[in-house]
């Protein structure tokens, strides 16, 4: 009797050790697989999303494009050259019609003191401008520039060729002023003009 209640004893503790040491299967099932928790780690950013955050960084094209935007395409000292010959620009106009009056020394200083404030970067076109424009009857106004040796030989010797083109009543007086001054740098080639037209005071 007590033999067969001990055997009962020991076949309940085998199957109670083997319940508690055997893996329960509904356990594993609802255990999380290596795969699943792999599965964790896609909503984490991969290197080509991490890449394409940088994308929207602006290029050095376009920080360039607006850092230069409101750059002036010109240099203000520009503006300041174009208003100074735009302003002999003008003052020649009002001498492009003989004038009533005749030419004054007062208005001969004036042309002169105006074309000095020219840029020299203008100054040739200026004076082209202004010899094509004034005429016979105003030709003082030029004489006023050509007989200011301060200013370029070059540009002295450019009025000195338009004057030779004037009539000869007009540009007459302006070579006899001339060659009283050595120093001018046309006063050999008016020389040679008054020697060959027998017009040399040194002759008379």
């Amino acid at each position: 009797m007590r033999t067969a209640v001990f055997w009962g004893v020991v076949a309940v503790l085998v199957v109670g050790l083997i319940v508690l040491v055997w893996p329960d299967g509904d356990a594993t099932a609802r255990a999380p697989s290596p795969q699943r928790e792999s599965g964790t780690t896609a909503g984490a950013p991969s290197p080509h999303r991490e890449s394409g955050t940088t994308a929207r960084a602006p290029s050095p094209h376009r920080e360039s494009r607006d850092t230069t935007a409101g750059v002036p395409s010109s240099p203000p000292e520009n503006g300041e050259a174009e208003r100074l010959a735009a302003t002999f620009d003008a003052l020649t106009d009002r001498w492009i019609e003989p004038a009533k009056d005749g030419v004054t020394m007062a208005d001969v200083e004036a042309f002169a003191a105006q074309f000095r404030k020219v840029p020299r970067a203008r100054k040739a076109e200026c004076l082209q401008r202004a010899l094509n424009l004034i005429p016979d009857e105003n030709v003082m106004l030029l004489a006023g520039i050509l007989m200011d040796k301060t200013q370029d030989v070059n540009l002295i010797k450019l009025a000195y060729g338009d004057i030779l083109n004037r009539a000869e009543d007009v540009k007459k007086p302006i070579l006899l002023q001339i060659f009283k001054d050595k120093e001018h740098p046309c006063w050999t080639d008016t020389a040679w003009i008054l020697k060959v037209t027998g017009e040399n005071p040194d002759k008379k």
